[in-house]
C-alpha cells in the first residue's frame, strides 16, 4: 500500500472515529485561494496519490454557492437536499497513534497546552501511524443520517457516473464517498512507518506562537530515520512575521500561528457503496467488513449493479448503547421472568 494508505489504515484500526485523512490541508484552488475545507454534505473520493480528499460537489448547496460548481458542471438533475441539524463539539486530544506506538517521554515546557512542547515515541512493531494535534479539534457530525442514506441510494451511481463521464475521473464507485461528519483543527503534524524500526531518539517538537496566542507555530521532527513524516497547513498562505524592535540594533520576529481557523480535516465519517459479487451494491461505513471478507480498500469494478439489491450501514456503526445499570437491568428483567414462571 501506498504511506497514505498505511496511515489511514493504522489510525481506523486503533479509533473508529471514520476515515483517517492522510493530508487533512483543503488544498488550492484554480484561482490560487485556499478551498473551502471538508464539510457535512460533501461528495468526493480520496485522493490515490496524497492521500487528500478531493470535493466534487456538496448534497446541501445551490449552483455557484459557497464553492459549488454551477449547475452544468453538477450531475444530471442536481437538487441541493435540504440541510438538517449538524451537531458540534470540541475536542482536546494531542495525538492519535497506532496501537503499536506508545509515548516514551515528554519534555516539560509552559509553551502550551500540548504535552508540554515535546514528546518521544517508541514503537513494538515495524509498522505504525502517528497524527499529533496540539490544537484543539471541531467535531461536525449530521444527526438525521438516515436522510443521507436515502439520498446515497437514489443518486451514488449517478454520482460516480458523473464523475468518470463529466469530470474525466479514472475511480471507480466504491471511492465515492458522501461525507456526514469531519473533524477540523487548526495545525497537524503526522509521521508514518513500514518495514523499519523507529530511532531510539524519533520525537517531534513543537513552538507556539508568541504574544498570549496559544496555537502551534512551528513543528520540528527529530530523528526521522525510516518514518515518512509531514506537517502543516504549509506557508503558502501564512502571514508574514511581524517585527518588533526593542532597541535600534535588534529587531525580533513574532512567532506567528501556523493557522488560526480550523480548516485542516483530520477524519471523515462517510458512506460508500460497496461491490459484492452477484447481489448488486451494499452502502457500507469506512472500516467495517463485509459478510464476504473484503474490507474497506476494494475497488473491484466486475459485476452487475441493482438498486433493489442495495442496503445500508450507518457510517461509522452504530454501536449497541451499554452503561452501569445494564446489570441491575437485567437481574430486574431476571427476577421479573422468574416470578412470572413461579405463578
Amino acid at each position: 500500500m501506498a504511506p497514505h494508505q498505511d496511515f489511514s489504515s493504522e489510525l481506523s484500526l486503533a479509533y473508529r472515529r471514520g476515515h483517517p485523512v492522510a493530508n487533512p490541508q483543503p488544498g488550492i484552488g484554480d484561482n490560487g485561494h485556499t478551498l473551502r475545507p471538508i464539510d457535512v454534505g460533501d461528495v468526493g473520493y480520496i485522493s490515490h496519490v496524497h492521500g487528500n480528499f478531493i470535493r466534487m460537489f456538496n448534497v446541501h448547496l445551490e449552483p455557484g454557492v459557497d464553492g459549488q460548481p454551477e449547475l452544468d458542471d453538477l450531475p444530471d438533475e442536481f437538487e441541493p437536499l435540504p440541510k438538517r441539524h449538524i451537531s458540534l463539539i470540541h475536542d482536546k486530544t494531542p495525538i492519535f497513534k497506532s496501537r503499536s506506538v506508545s509515548v516514551r517521554g515528554i519534555s516539560a515546557n509552559a509553551s502550551g497546552p500540548f504535552l508540554g512542547g515535546s514528546v518521544a515515541f517508541k514503537a513494538t512493531s515495524e509498522r505504525g501511524a502517528i497524527l499529533a494535534t496540539p490544537d484543539p479539534i471541531e467535531c461536525y457530525d449530521a444527526q438525521h443520517i438516515l436522510s443521507y442514506k436515502d439520498h446515497a441510494r437514489a443518486h451514488i451511481e449517478s454520482w460516480h457516473e458523473f464523475a468518470v463521464q463529466k469530470l474525466g475521473l479514472e475511480i471507480a464507485l466504491e471511492d465515492v464517498i458522501l461525507v456526514t461528519g469531519v473533524d477540523r483543527t487548526t495545525s497537524w503534524a503526522t509521521a508514518v512507518f513500514k518495514d523499519a524500526h523507529l530511532d531510539a531518539s524519533f520525537g517531534l517538537e513543537v513552538q507556539y506562537a508568541g504574544a498570549g496566542v496559544r496555537l502551534a507555530s512551528e513543528f520540528s521532527w527529530r530523528h526521522t530515520q525510516g518514518a515518512l513524516v509531514n506537517s502543516g497547513p504549509t506557508n503558502h498562505h501564512r502571514p508574514s512575521p511581524v517585527a518588533t524592535s526593542s532597541s535600534a540594533s535588534r529587531i525580533e520576529p513574532i512567532c506567528q500561528p501556523f493557522n488560526e481557523i480550523c480548516d485542516q480535516s483530520l477524519f471523515i465519517r462517510h458512506i460508500r457503496a460497496k461491490r459484492r459479487r452477484w447481489l448488486g451494491l451494499k452502502l457500507k461505513a469506512n472500516g467495517e467488513v463485509d459478510d464476504d471478507g473484503d474490507d474497506d480498500t476494494d475497488s473491484d469494478s466486475g459485476g452487475e449493479l441493482s438498486i433493489d439489491d442495495l442496503s445500508l450501514v450507518n457510517s461509522p456503526k452504530r454501536p449497541k448503547f451499554s452503561d452501569c445499570l445494564d446489570p441491575a437491568l437485567d437481574f430486574i428483567l431476571d427476577l421479573s421472568h422468574m416470578t412470572r414462571i413461579s405463578r
